[in-house]
Order: structure tokens, then C-alpha cells, then sequence
């Protein structure tokens, strides 16, 4: 028995890096997995993004720990691809429980694009997650604070959904 068993945890930028290990190490611990991905090519970005592969293959190793994982590509600055992706886990799963915020890229580094992708990611992602309270916590949110000539983002962690 995991000290997840019968959670759900909806996870943005699930395809590979941080993402693809939060969703095994929680399905490790007893999680069903909500994921998603944008699994495309973003102009500015200088080495190559995730694919439908890397995300079919997060897919394969959530599912080697006999969890299941509803996997979408989908754009996190895109309100209604996140919320029909989080409608979609729900669905399936029947609640949610666990929301880190995980989705974002640098190399498009003080540009306003970037900031937008963190803040209109992490915005979309929480209002849709902030809703469903009881046991749900939400483990990172993304902040912007100035650093040395440049933006970075600060992540803090955080428990518990207020009203």
C-alpha cells in the first residue's frame, strides 16, 4: 500500500522532466494520474520540446506501477484545453486531490512570452484545480520576482486551498 492510495493528481507538463517524475513517483505512492502536455514545437524554443511520444512513454511507466493515467495534449495557456483536460480526469477518476502546477520552459527568457506561458499556465491551472476542495492540495505554484538583469521563476510550495 502506497501513502497516495485512491488519490488523483493533475499534473501539466507530464511528458517528460519534472512532470513525467512526479506522475511515477505518485503513482508509485498509489496515485491515478491526470496529465498533460503541449507535445509541440514552440518557435523560440532552441532544443527540442516534448512529443506525443515522450508522453505516451510517462503513460507506460505510470502504468508499470498498476495506476492509470489519463494523458491529453493540451496547452496550459489555454483555459479551455486545461479545464476540458481536468473535466476529462474528473470523469475518469471521480475527484481530484494532488495539483503541481509543473508546466513551464526558459529559454525564451525575458521575453513576454515567457513570462505569459508561466503565468497564464499556472493561472488556468489552479483556477480550474482551486475549485475542488476538500482533501486537495496544491503542492507548486510559479511566481516571478526580478533577478540580476533577468526574470526567473521562484517556486514555492504551498498546502491547502482556501475558500
Amino acid at each position: 500500500m502506497g501513502r497516495l492510495d485512491g488519490k488523483v493528481a493533475f499534473i501539466t507538463g507530464a511528458a517528460r522532466g519534472q512532470g513525467r517524475s512526479h506522475a511515477v513517483r505518485l503513482a508509485q505512492e498509489g496515485c491515478e494520474i491526470i496529465g498533460l502536455d503541449l507535445c509541440a514545437q514552440i518557435e523560440s524554443v532552441g532544443y527540442p520540446m516534448a512529443t506525443a511520444e515522450d508522453l505516451s512513454e510517462t503513460v507506460r511507466l505510470v502504468e508499470e506501477h498498476d495506476h492509470r493515467m489519463v494523458a491529453v495534449q493540451a496547452d496550459v495557456r489555454d483555459l479551455a484545453q486545461v479545464e476540458a483536460v481536468l473535466q476529462r480526469g474528473l470523469r475518469e477518476f471521480g475527484r481530484l486531490d494532488i495539483v503541481p502546477a509543473n508546466a513551464g520552459i526558459a529559454p525564451i527568457v525575458g521575453e513576454q512570452r515567457f513570462q505569459a506561458l508561466f503565468r497564464r499556465g499556472a493561472l488556468c491551472h489552479r483556477r480550474h484545480t482551486a475549485r475542488r476542495r476538500g482533501e486537495m492540495q496544491r503542492l507548486g505554484v510559479t511566481e516571478w520576482r526580478p533577478a540580476i538583469g533577468w526574470r526567473r521563476p521562484r517556486t514555492c510550495s504551498r498546502r491547502g486551498v482556501g475558500p
